[in-house]
């Protein structure tokens, strides 16, 4: 490695060092983290000292680059980086004369493209990075070099061939055939300057030794590129007649053209949003993050979120913002991964679609996937250009085309973490608030209309999960029905099972939509778990279950499920809003139970429901018997899950704080069914004490009429329908939060003969009459 200015030369000898200093080369300008400098230097065995070593080789390293090289290395909290001024390295120097070259022989100046190829071809002196052990940074990034200095070759071919030149393209063409013997265009594109220059035996001599390399080592006929080229040298085809020398060689789409880019750049957003609400916060940190001003170190966000949830929206809406921060064009790609399965988008259909939208006709698109993207790269380097990646399927869809600098900004879409995927950060959408809800529907349906019906305008937010695919539906079916209210509509949805089915206009389906990502599961490890596990969630019911209370449905452990519930999460039917609960969004709780009960799952549902009833109770009895201060347990609860009972009143009180919210709902949602009915009730039962200390007086009511609901059902004996009645006309207290001071109620009168209640029922030690 040598490092030299007008005056100056310094060789750096040493491996190691000289190793480290390709690194930061190599990534001028950006930081390199200290554990990938040592895993470039000494592979997965470092000696101890490595760290320590790292900062000596720096510290050598400083006296000789701070000098002639013009640049700074400096440590950050991570690692090191190399502040270097552009154009200060080779690298630089050949990207810029890449480039230069890519944009004359666009605008059609063979002779001026020529020369800056040449110059650029002309700072190669063997394969990169030679002189150095490549690790994993360095071994990645020296073949992306590769590939680019292979393209270069290939691009001054080609401008040689354009200006008539034919034995300088022959001399070339020879050399890259020498380098890479299987690669077809290059030997379709030496086959036609050997014709050109009349030689018609040798052109038909590189055929048959490019299809005995390709039948030896790859065992494979030629493609159809080298045998059209073949066809037409054998019938002296006239489209092989080389054309007029010119300064100025025209774009043409034959077979024998290698990709150029043409002097327009793609516009290919779809219209924006003419009302977009809300996701100021959203569209501000991808402003500050992704657009030329703010000097990002990482230029590609993901935009995940459950389907319908204004992904798309968002990335075009922002997209149109920002368009004037992008010169060189404003790529989209709809890579249909939210059309499910084989619909997805292929991968080098992608890449030759965008490389047409810079001006490379079909037929001199690289055959090779390697090669398509190798040229994609080449083609995106140093350009200002934003790609907006929508509804892609999994990160290994959209790695390809990642662009191999820092010039162009990504924007992804999907409804799967894409965790991945490499440099990218990740914002993930939520449903709108209820003022972003209500400002959508009035922006579709018009103020004065919105106005007029402010509690239908409410209601219809809420019924539509405040979520922004239904709530455009719903617009949209106002928009066409004049004659109705906010509140129709919102009256029309209020039966749930129902509410999908109205959900949907033209081409816009609700149920479509989730449906997407829930078929989806089945191509998943932990796939039919997963699908299981999201229609117990819809039955359940409460607002954010924990782990282990799904866990309590399925009879099973919590370890064993957590893949399947996690799945759920990842692909965006679920959201976890802290680590190790979950949160199943209104609409799609519709929809998993609506699943449900297509599956003809009945008793499965019934027996899930139960065990997770039963779940409730145990623990709650727990959690209130561990607040007595006299400790006096209560007889304990079968335990139904691995689940550890409560080691102090400040651990019980921290559950029952947490699960509150989901015991109620629990009880209000199937205080109606009379099996569960006796659970329910004696939930109640159970809870009464708590709420009396606790004071919330809302919480108190909904679970007293939930219970007053369930003791109408057959199913609940009298002996709880007595113990109901000492607590439903006692409201909490209202006083400040402390531990229970006094025993629980007891209920008295009657025994388990009495009131026909089996011995081991849901009362427990309760029920203990003389």
């Amino acid at each position: 490695m040598i490092i030299q200015s007008d005056d100056q030369r310094v060789s750096i000898d040493a491996l190691k060092p000289r190793t480290l200093l390709a690194c930061l080369i190599i990534e001028a300008n950006r930081p390199v983290r200290t554990d990938l400098l040592i895993e470039e230097l000494w592979g997965d065995k470092p000696p101890r000292s490595a760290r320590a070593n790292i900062r000596t080789y720096v510290t050598g390293l400083r006296t000789i680059v701070n000098g002639p090289a013009g640049g700074t290395i400096r440590a950050t909290s991570s690692g090191y980086l190399f502040e270097l001024s552009p154009r200060s390295s080779d690298v630089d120097i050949f990207h810029a004369l890449a480039e230069a070259g890519h944009a004359a022989h666009a605008a059609g100046d063979a002779s001026r493209g020529l020369a800056s190829f040449d110059a650029a071809i002309a700072l190669w002196r063997g394969r990169a990075m030679s002189d150095v052990v490549q690790g994993p940074l360095l071994g990645r990034r020296a073949r992306q070099l590769e590939e680019e200095r292979l393209a270069t070759l290939e691009f001054s071919a080609q401008a040689h061939l354009d200006l008539g030149q034919n034995a300088k393209a022959v001399t070339l063409l020879r050399r890259i055939v020498a380098e890479y013997p299987l690669r077809e265009r290059v030997q379709a594109n030496l086959m036609t300057a050997l014709y050109r220059s009349g030689d018609t035996a040798g052109a038909l001599g590189v055929y048959a030794t490019a299809r005995r390399h390709l039948r030896d080592d790859l065992g494979v006929d030629p493609g159809p590129e080298l045998s059209q080229v073949h066809r037409a040298v054998l019938t002296r085809d006239p489209s092989l007649a080389p054309d007029e020398p010119s300064a100025r060689a025209p774009v043409t789409d034959r077979p024998d053209r290698l990709p150029t880019a043409s002097a327009g750049t793609p516009a290919q957003l779809p219209a924006d949003v003419s009302e977009f609400i809300g996701r100021r916060a959203q569209l501000e940190l991808l402003r500050t993050t992704l657009t030329a001003s703010s000097r990002p170190s990482r230029r590609t966000w993901v935009v995940t979120g459950a389907g319908g949830v204004g992904k798309s929206a968002l990335a075009v809406h922002f997209a149109h913002q920002v368009a004037d921060e992008f010169p060189d064009g404003l790529v989209y790609v709809d890579l249909r991964g939210a059309s499910g399965g084989s619909a997805s988008a292929d991968q080098h259909v992608v890449l030759a679609r965008i490389l047409r939208a810079f001006g490379v006709s079909s037929s001199a698109t690289p055959t090779s996937h390697e090669e398509a993207a190798a040229t994609y790269r080449s083609l995106l380097a140093h350009r200002r250009v934003l790609l907006v990646l929508d509804n892609v399927d999994g990160a290994a869809q959209v790695r390809p085309l990642l662009p191999g600098t820092a010039a162009c900004a990504v924007l992804v879409t999907s409804r799967r973490t894409l965790a991945t995927l490499p440099g990218a950060r990740h914002l993930r959408l939520d449903i709108f608030d209820p003022a972003e809800a209500m400002a959508m529907l009035g922006a579709t349906v018009g103020t004065e209309r919105a106005a007029a019906d402010p509690t239908g305008v409410a209601r219809l937010a809420d019924r539509c999960g405040r979520l922004p695919l239904a709530l455009s539906i719903a617009a949209a079916k106002l928009v066409s029905r004049p004659s109705w209210t906010p509140s129709d509509l919102a009256d029309q949805l209020d039966a749930e099972r129902h509410r999908l089915d109205l959900l949907t206009l033209d081409d816009l389906a609700l149920r479509s939509s989730f449906a997407i990502s829930y078929d989806g599961l089945a191509r998943e490890t932990h796939g039919a778990e997963a699908a299981l596990a999201f229609r117990h969630l819809g039955l359940l019911a409460v607002p954010q279950p924990s782990l282990a209370s799904i866990s309590a449905m399925f009879g099973r452990p919590a370890s064993s499920i957590r893949a399947g519930v996690e799945l759920l999460v990842d692909v965006g039917l679920v959201d976890s809003p802290v680590s190790g609960r979950y949160r199943l969004p209104d609409l799609l709780g519709v929809y998993a139970r609506e699943l449900s009960r297509k599956a003809g799952e009945d008793d499965d549902r019934d027996r899930a429901l139960l065990r997770a009833l039963r779940d409730y109770l145990a623990m709650s009895r727990a959690a209130v018997a561990v607040l007595r201060v006299d400790t006096e347990r209560l007889e304990e609860p079968v335990r139904t899950t691995d689940r550890a009972w409560f080691a102090s009143p400040e651990e019980a009180a921290s559950w029952l704080d947490e699960e509150l919210a989901n015991l109620v709902a629990v009880a209000t949602a199937h205080a109606g069914r009379s099996a569960a009915a006796p659970l329910v009730v004696a939930l109640t039962e159970t809870l009464h004490p708590y709420l009396s200390e606790y004071g919330d007086l809302a919480q108190w009511r909904a679970l007293r009429t939930a219970s007053l609901h369930a003791v109408e059902l057959d199913g609940v004996p009298d002996g709880q329908r007595l113990a109901l009645r000492a607590v439903a006309d006692v409201p909490p207290q209202g006083g400040e939060r402390h531990f229970l001071a006094e025993p629980l109620r007891t209920v008295s009168g009657g025994c388990c003969s009495a009131c026909s209640t089996p011995p081991g029922c849901v009362l427990g030690a309760r029920c203990r009459s003389a």
